[in-house]
């Protein structure tokens, strides 16, 4: 899939960086703005770890690539859906772990 892979090169606009990062530390996902401000002005080279700027970036890549897959078009093409109502959308959330409200196997605690 080249427009896929062409998709996958993009570097994010500094603005959006910020915008995501002010958001993503005011909800507590990680612990400064400035920790993916930073990796992203370093370029494809910083790490950062599971919620690291690159894999966050790589991630909303990846769902705005899907929308160019072969399967993706095929199905659009054969409902009649043109190019301009299909919009994508990236949900950043925390995940808890297993041991959450639940216990390991299924039973509520407490």
């Amino acid at each position: 899939m080249v427009l896929g892979s062409c998709i996958a090169d993009l570097v994010a606009p500094p603005a959006l960086v910020r915008q995501l990062a002010d958001v993503a530390a005011a909800q507590g996902l990680i612990p400064s703005a400035d920790t993916w401000v930073n990796a992203a002005a370093a370029g494809p080279e910083a790490g950062g770890g599971l919620l690291g700027w690159r894999s966050v970036w790589s991630a909303v890549c990846g769902v705005w690539a899907s929308k160019w897959t072969d399967r993706a078009w095929l199905s659009r093409r054969a409902m009649g859906i043109p190019e301009q109502q299909l919009y994508m959308s990236v949900l950043l959330q925390q995940v808890s772990g297993a041991g959450g409200s639940n216990g390991g196997d299924g039973s509520r605690e407490g």
